[in-house]
Parts: C-alpha cells; sequence; structure tokens
C-alpha cells in the first residue's frame, strides 16, 4: 500500500494531523535534521517519514498494517527462493532448470516491487531503475560471472528492490533479505574458493547429520550440499534482523533461531528415514525386452523412488520458506493488535531515520558509499560536506578488493616445452587398443601424439629411475595395479618433497588374477585414501551431478568440451591439507564395486551421501600433486573432449600458480570475506546494494580475465614430423551424436580408429582460423546450426590451404549446412522438401553394404551405411554408390583441399561402426575404409 492520498477519509485526515502533532520531533532533533533535509522536497521527506504523509505521521493506517498489505513478504520470499535456486539448494536440477526457475521467481518479486499504485513520475523512475537493475544485475551474473556470480547477482538485485521502496516496513524485511543473502553469498564463495573453510562446513554438516541419526535412530553421512546449511543460514539471519530492528525482546530473538535449528535437525531426521521408506515402497515392474519395450504407467511409487532423496532439500527449503512467513506475518499481527501497532512502528521508523543504523533509507543519502559518493560529486560538479560516506563502506570495498585480487589468476601458459614422464605399468593400456572389444578398462595410447601436438615430451618409464625423474617436470601415474617396490616409492617421494609434480589418475578399486588396485602404498604418506567404493550419480553419469571448486584448471572458455569427466567411479578421503577441486553434489557411495558389475545399487542407511570428492590438490613438500580419481579425463576414447581439461592440468602443474585458497591467496581470501561479512551487518541499505554491486562486478571481470586469458589448447598438427594429423570434430553446431562414448550415438569407436591410424582427434566448438589452422581435417556430422559467416571463411581458407572438409549429412538432416555445401558444390539433398519449392524429395535407401574401389589399388573394400541417402554432385566425383547406382558419398576439390560429403549421419558413430554387424555376418565392415 502506497501513501495515504486526497481520497482518504476527513476522519483519517484528522488522526494524521494529530499524530503528526504528538509525534513530531522535539526541537533539538529538528536542529540537527534541518541541514540533511532542507534540500530535499515532500515527496523525498516523505520516503523518510518526515513528510506530510509519511508512515510516520499515520494513524490511521498502522507501519504494520502497510506492510501487511504490501508486496514486502511475499517479495522476500521470492528472493529468497531465487537465490537458493540459482545455487542448487533446492535438490537436483539440471543448470537450464535452476536458472529459469531462479529467473522466473526474481522476474515475479520485480513485478510485485514495482506493480503497485504508482502516484508521480518520480516514483515512477524509481521503480522502473530498480525493477531494471535487479533484472540487469541477474543477466549479468548469470551469463559472465560463473557459480559465484549468479550468487552475487542476486544479491545486487535484492538491494535494488530494497532501496527503492518506499514504506519503511517492507523496506525493512527487503533490506533483511538483501543482509541475508550477502552472509550466504560469502558462505558459498568460501566454501567453493577456500579449502579450509569447505573443510570447516564438511565436518560441521557430518556432525550434524550424526546428531540427526542418532535421534533418527539410523546412521546419516553427509556432506553440505544434503546438510543444506545455507537454508537456516539465510532464514536465520532474516529473522533475527527483522527482530532486532523491531526492538524485539531478546527471548523472541532467541526462539526463532531455536525453532530454525530444530526444524532443520527434522528434517535430516527424516533424510536418515528415506532409504527406510524407499525400501518399503513397492518394487518397479519388469523391464522387457528392448524389442517390446515399452514405458510403464506413472505410479506414485515410482515417482518417489526416483525423487528420493535428490529431491529433499526442495521440501526444507519450503518448511524454512514457511517458518520465514509465520515470523513476519505474526509479528506484524502482534504490531497490529498490540497498541495500534506503536511499538513496532516508533522502533522501525526510528532506525530507519538514524544515520547509524542498518537499515534503508530512501530519500535520502545521508550515509554513501565511496563510490555514490563520487558519482554525486561528479553530478554536481563539487565536493558537498554532507552527506558523509559510511566509515564501514570502506571496510566492504576493501574486502570485496582482496577477494577480487585472491581470485585473479589467469592461466596463459601453454603446454609447451613440457616433459612428462609417465609409469609404464597400471590397469590401462598404454597403447590403443585394436577395438572396444579388447579395451578392458581403458587405453592411453593417444597422449604421446597429443602431446607432441603441444611441442611437449612425453616419456615411458619402467620404474620411475632416478634419470627419467631428472629430466620429468611432471610425473604421471595411472592406476597402479601392483606393489611398488619402497625404493621407487621413496624416489618418488623425495622427488615431490624438492619441487616435483604429479598427475596420478586413479579409479575405483578393481581385482583381476594377480593384479588389484595399489592406492595405498603411494597416497596415503600424502594424507589421501581412494576407498574401496563406487560413486553412483543420481540418473547415472550425468554432469550436473558435479560441482566444481574456483581453479584455474576448472576455468575452461568451452561449453561442452574441456569439462571434467563424469560417470560412476571413485570417490577421495581428504586429510585437511587437500584441496576439493570436484565433487559429486548429487550421488552416493556405494561400498565395493558390484554396482558396477550388475549395474543396479540402492542408497542404504549409513552410505555418504552428497558431495564425495572425485579430484584434489595438495603440496608435497615443495612439489605439488593433483589426484583424479575418474580415469577416463585421459582414455583415448574421451580424448577429443577431455584434452583441453588435460592440457590446463597439464599447464598448470608445469607452471608457478598457486591455487586461489592457499598461501598469501588464502589469506588475502580470508580477510576479504571477513570484512565484508562485517561492513554487511554494519551498514545502510544504499550503501549494501553498492557493496554487492562492488562484489559482482569485481567478480564477473575477474571471472572473465581468468577464462578469457586462457590460451587455445587445440593441439598444432603442423608439428608433426609427415603430415598434419590433427582431426578437428565440429562440436558446436548442435551436431548429431553423444558426448558419452560408448552409447549407440557416441563417438568412441571412430575415435579409436583413428588413433590406430595415427591421426588425432580434438573437438572443436568455434571454427575459427585460429583453431583451424592446426588442423589439417575438419569432420562435421549433421550439424543442426548454421555456420556463420565468419565460420565459413574459415572452413574456406582451410581447404586453399590444402586441408580437408568431410560433412556427413543425410537429406533428414541437412537444413541448416546445405546451402553451405551447395556452395562448395556438393548437395546433400533435402527431406521433406517444404511446400512450394521445387526440389525433388529424394528417397532414403535405409542401411546398405557396398563396396567401393580406391584409386590407387586395384581391389574393392566393403563399406557399411547405416541410414543411407542419395547424394548430388558431378559424375566425375563420385566416391560409393548405393542402390540404384546413386551417389552416397563424393569427394571433390576446392582449391588445394577437398570436401568430402557422405549422405549418412550416422556412419562414424558407434550405432554403424560398433552396434550393427548383420548386413556382414557380424563383422566389422570398416578396418579398411
Amino acid at each position: 500500500m502506497g501513501p495515504p492520498t486526497s481520497a482518504d477519509s476527513p476522519g483519517q485526515s484528522g488522526a494524521r494531523s494529530a499524530e503528526r502533532r504528538s509525534s513530531s520531533p522535539p526541537a533539538s532533533s529538528k536542529q540537527g535534521k534541518r541541514e540533511g533535509s532542507a534540500r530535499l522536497s515532500p515527496r523525498e521527506k516523505d520516503g523518510l517519514g518526515q513528510g506530510p504523509s509519511s508512515p510516520a505521521a499515520g494513524l490511521g493506517v498502522s507501519l504494520a498494517a502497510e506492510a501487511a498489505a504490501g508486496p514486502g513478504i511475499a517479495v522476500a520470499l521470492l528472493l529468497v527462493a531465487a537465490w537458493w535456486a540459482a545455487n542448487g539448494s533446492l535438490g537436483f536440477m539440471v543448470p537450464a532448470l535452476r536458472q529459469a526457475l531462479a529467473f522466473s521467481l526474481l522476474l515475479i518479486g520485480i513485478l510485485l516491487a514495482t506493480g503497485r499504485r504508482i502516484e508521480t513520475y518520480r516514483e515512477f523512475w524509481e521503480r522502473m531503475v530498480g525493477g531494471l537493475g535487479a533484472f540487469l544485475s541477474f543477466l549479468i551474473g548469470s551469463a559472465w560471472g560463473g557459480e559465484l556470480g549468479r550468487s552475487w547477482a542476486l544479491v545486487a538485485a535484492a538491494g535494488c528492490l530494497a532501496i527503492t521502496t518506499r514504506d519503511p516496513a517492507n523496506r525493512a524485511v527487503l533490506h533483511a533479505v538483501q543482509v541475508a543473502l550477502a552472509l550466504g553469498s560469502l558462505y558459498l564463495t568460501g566454501l567453493y574458493t577456500w579449502p579450509i573453510f569447505w573443510h570447516i562446513v564438511n565436518l560441521f554438516s557430518v556432525v550434524w547429520g550424526d546428531l540427526a541419526g542418532k535421534l533418527a535412530g539410523t546412521p546419516l553421512r553427509l556432506g553440505p550440499t544434503f546438510a543444506a546449511i545455507e537454508l537456516p543460514l539465510v532464514i536465520g539471519v532474516i529473522a533475527i534482523c527483522w527482530l532486532r530492528w523491531r526492538g524485539a525482546k531478546v527471548l523472541h530473538l532467541l526462539a526463532a533461531p531455536l525453532v530454525i535449528l530444530l526444524f532443520h535437525t527434522a528434517y535430516l531426521a527424516i533424510l536418515a528415514w528415506v532409504p527406510h521408506f524407499v525400501a518399503k515402497l513397492p518394487p518397479p515392474p519388469p523391464v522387457g525386452s528392448l524389442e517390446e519395450y515399452t514405458p510403464p504407467a506413472w505410479t506414485w511409487a515410482g515417482f518417489l523412488r526416483r525423487a528420493l532423496p535428490w529431491s529433499m532439500p526442495l521440501g526444507a527449503a519450503i518448511g524454512h520458506l514457511i517458518i520465514l512467513w509465520v515470523v513476519l506475518r505474526l509479528s506484524l499481527a502482534a504490531d497490529v493488535e498490540g497498541s495500534g501497532g506503536e511499538v513496532g512502528k516508533e522502533q522501525i521508523v526510528s532506525a530507519t531515520s538514524s544515520g547509524t543504523a542498518s537499515l534503508p533509507q530512501r530519500g535520502s543519502l545521508r550515509q554513501l558509499g565511496p563510490l555514490s559518493r563520487l558519482l554525486e560529486i561528479g553530478l554536481k560538479g563539487r565536493a558537498d560536506p554532507a552527506p558523509p560516506i559510511a566509515p564501514m563502506a570502506w571496510v566492504g570495498l576493501v574486502g570485496a578488493v582482496l577477494i577480487a585480487v585472491s581470485l585473479f589468476q589467469p592461466l596463459t601458459r601453454v603446454p609447451e616445452g613440457i616433459t612428462v614422464v609417465a609409469w609404464k605399468g597400471g590397469f590401462l593400456r598404454h597403447e590403443v587398443a585394436e577395438s572396444s572389444d579388447t579395451l578392458e578398462m581403458g587405453s592411453w595410447g593417444g597422449l604421446p601424439l597429443l602431446f607432441a601436438g603441444w611441442g611437449s615430451r612425453f616419456l615411458l618409464s619402467e620404474n620411475l629411475s632416478a634419470e627419467d625423474l631428472r629430466q620429468a617436470h611432471i610425473v604421471l601415474v595411472v592406476h597402479p595395479d601392483k606393489p611398488w617396490p619402497e625404493d621407487q616409492v621413496r624416489r618418488l617421494h623425495d622427488y615431490l618433497a624438492r619441487g616435483g609434480r604429479m598427475l596420478f589418475i586413479g579409479g575405483y578399486h578393481f581385482r583381476e588374477e594377480d593384479r588389484t588396485s595399489q592406492f595405498q602404498q603411494l597416497l596415503k604418506p600424502l594424507g589421501l585414501d581412494i576407498p574401496f567404493e563406487t560413486t553412483l550419480a543420481v540418473g547415472r553419469a550425468r554432469e550436473q551431478t558435479f560441482a566444481f571448486a574456483y581453479h584455474p584448471v576448472l576455468l575452461g572458455r568451452e561449453k561442452v568440451i574441456g569439462k571434467p569427466p563424469w560417470g560412476d567411479g571413485a570417490s577421495l578421503r581428504l586429510s585437511w591439507n587437500w584441496q576439493p577441486l570436484v565433487w559429486a553434489r548429487w550421488a552416493w557411495g556405494d561400498p565395493g564395486t558390484d554396482a558396477l558389475l550388475t549395474g543396479t545399487a540402492n542408497f542404504d542407511p549409513g552410505e555418504q551421501l552428497g558431495d564425495l570428492i572425485v579430484a584434489a590438490e595438495t603440496r608435497f613438500g615443495k612439489g605439488r600433486v593433483i589426484v583424479w580419481a575418474n580415469s577416463e579425463i585421459i582414455t583415448d576414447h574421451n580424448l577429443m573432449r577431455h584434452y583441453a581439461l588435460l592440457g590446463r592440468l597439464v599447464s598448470y602443474l608445469g607452471s608457478d600458480l598457486s591455487p586461489p585458497g592457499r598461501g598469501w591467496r588464502g589469506i588475502l581470501l580470508g580477510g576479504g570475506l571477513l570484512l565484508l561479512a562485517v561492513s554487511f551487518l554494519r551498514v545502510s541499505a544504499p550503501v549494501l546494494c553498492e557493496l554487492g554491486a562492488v562484489a559482482l562486478v569485481a567478480l564477473v571481470l575477474v571471472h572473465q580475465i581468468n577464462v578469457r586469458s586462457q590460451p587455445v589448447y587445440v593441439p598444432d598438427g603442423r608439428l608433426h614430423p609427415q603430415w598434419n594429423n590433427v582431426v578437428a570434430i565440429d562440436l558446436g553446431h548442435l551436431n548429431h551424436g553423444s558426448l558419452s562414448p560408448w552409447s549407440p550415438d557416441g563417438w568412441g569407436a571412430f575415435q579409436l580408429l583413428l588413433l590406430r591410424c595415427g591421426f588425432l582427434p580434438v573437438g572443436v566448438e568455434c571454427l575459427s582460423w585460429e583453431t583451424l589452422s592446426r588442423a589439417g581435417m575438419l569432420i562435421s556430422v549433421a550439424p543442426q546450426r548454421p555456420f556463420s559467416s565468419g565460420e565459413q571463411v574459415a572452413v574456406r581458407k582451410l581447404l586453399e590451404e590444402g586441408g580437408t572438409f568431410i560433412a556427413l549429412v543425410g537429406a533428414d538432416r541437412s537444413a541448416a549446412v546445405r546451402p553451405f555445401l551447395r556452395q562448395l558444390g556438393l548437395d546433400p539433398g533435402l527431406f521433406p522438401v517444404p511446400v512450394g519449392v521445387p526440389d525433388i524429395e529424394p528417397e532414403p535407401m535405409g542401411c546398405i553394404h557396398t563396396f567401393y574401389r580406391a584409386g590407387n589399388v586395384e581391389y574393392d573394400s566393403e563399406v557399411l551405411f547405416y541410414a543411407a541417402w542419395p547424394i548430388g554432385c558431378d559424375p566425375s566425383e563420385h566416391l560409393i554408390r548405393g542402390k540404384n547406382n546413386l551417389p552416397v558419398a563424393a569427394i571433390r576439390p576446392v582449391g588445394r583441399g577437398r570436401v568430402v560429403l557422405f549422405g549418412d549421419s550416422d556412419f562414424i558413430l558407434n550405432t554403424n561402426l560398433e552396434f550393427t554387424r548383420q548386413p556382414t555376418d557380424g563383422r566389422p565392415a570398416h578396418p579398411a575404409f
């Protein structure tokens, strides 16, 4: 409800006049306020509680009643829910859904806060500026700030809405939300950047979970994700700030946090009982054969089995929002019912008008931040002695600068001139597997080709001799399968203590005849253990279940490639000197490895729930060690996707950079977090809004510098002594195929095929000349997004320089790339043909087994197409013909290079290379091709 207008009844107007006369400030206070408010308009004074229609001067409608009728509580609940959604505190959701939910909640809050009755143009512009500022803050933080930027964006958005709200009570509610979200963002910043803080929070989560488990009579082991400490933290800060500013009694101040803690403990106790509840649900119906598979009917039992325990934080968040709503409504109801609301009104208005209180002051610049003060001086052209800069604003500004400096860590070095010595042993093969049938646990035979493309050396060592270690910048150890000699272990530890670097690739525990996983011998002296359990993610192998620390290795520019490997694997148990790098938020640790063999597993009581570490870093002496619990990061069938991440690992280990939360960076980070926390509790709403905006801008700038300063990690095929062996595979145009290497439409078999032939497959998202100049061949599989004009120029330049462009496009998937291919002289056709287009609709050929003859041999070779379509080309350019002697593959010279078109979008995917063998009597049809 806005300020009263002339439409008020005469009785109300008279009551308001009496209220103004009885509540007018004494002469001494008037003298002190005269200088600060002499230049304010009546409307501005109204916002301060000094005007003729201010809430402080009205008796007919109390302050509490205004807040009850206004949108303050609803906007507060929406902002808190949006902040939780943006930070993944509402249970397992894919990132796109989280951001859409957060944006929707924020947009509703903006509409509620700005969509009330508007009486003047000034009020209209104030609300529009506040709403637009909240919208832009979230947009900037989400697009360019990473995970931390999204959190701080909502702090700035809450500040924009708080300082443009007129009535003091609603302004106080939003300011309390602003303080709570700021402290919550500091909590998340410390969790993702400061290792010691992560260990403290994890320990607190374990203790709280143990306590709840004992109360429930069943064990509970969990990490920070399911402990959901940010839920009671935010709600508790809002409740305490609101009650304290109202002048509540000490008993009430203690009662609200106690209720919140008891409710959260009850949530954890219920969480401990989830495995028992799920076990009592009816079993799912049996799954029939894939050929006759029909989706099962929806049932409540199936829904609960999929939703629990992953959606339990959502229930806890709803309960906390209800508690917050009850606290705010009950306090406002007490104001209305008791003495006309005079006590609460006087407390809030008095605090609002105070220059030292931690409440917003709309319409008055009694306290400014340094940047606002400079802006005011710049607009007025002179330095006005009033208003002063809030002293704590300087403290907060210094804290924001310290955090930004500690996180500023651009990784600019390329992995060039680095010698990597790899131990020649372990479960994984160090040569490329012949086929998926002989793959076993994986192979890493493509690493020598990758390091050669970076201009580095990759050496194999039988026993890591002293001579080998002397020339090593980095030592690579992959999943040991036998005990090491003691002198070999001692040599490696001495090498690390003198300043050496090691990348250790582990995995889940494995046993085969006389070979078994050996981790303890090498890692236990470093303070790390790989337990005998399997990390199982919700939905099985979803990338969205993982969280990443703010670390140079994990800040890639890529959206598809260069991401940490995901899937079922091992986990790490860390001591306090280790820094977590990657952890599975939405996963649990299943004892043993039976889940990998049987494909079934259930979450049982006492198993670790959430936050299983899969990668970590530590210092050992003067050296540095990174341990990765998933071997997919180096395997050949994942090389085209993870090469950029491996390049950042090698560059980081080969440099002198330190992680953000260690050494002097850790001191600056801890000091900055502490200074910001203190200032947030002591400054007014405008200053807090400014500090939130400064923190957001600083994080966005630092994040963008850290990300964009990284070099291109595509290896340079021109360094190959015989030919350009780099094959760039287009992954940036919604291409057909799966990034899961051994799914039916995956790329695993094709990557092994290229590596066995001496080629190096690398995925690329942007077809710039900087990238394509390093490759001798570009392959694009059914792109569903057209090439940009700049990308077309880069592809043409590749052809002019003698490169090869291979497009695998059926007529049913050719709409996006067909215009460009026709410019190059080849036509994949179009199906279906739109109405009014004169093209002839091609007829699909289906799965065909045919033969072709290369130009330099005198025999025919067989080739298999999975879903062939005829293509258009000159007869002299035919490469392979299908049914009715129509061409299904063609090659055409362009410049010094060649364009090759296959009329089959599945030609190089697993479904054709590995899983379709009936037409060839069970034999693979492509080895010669």
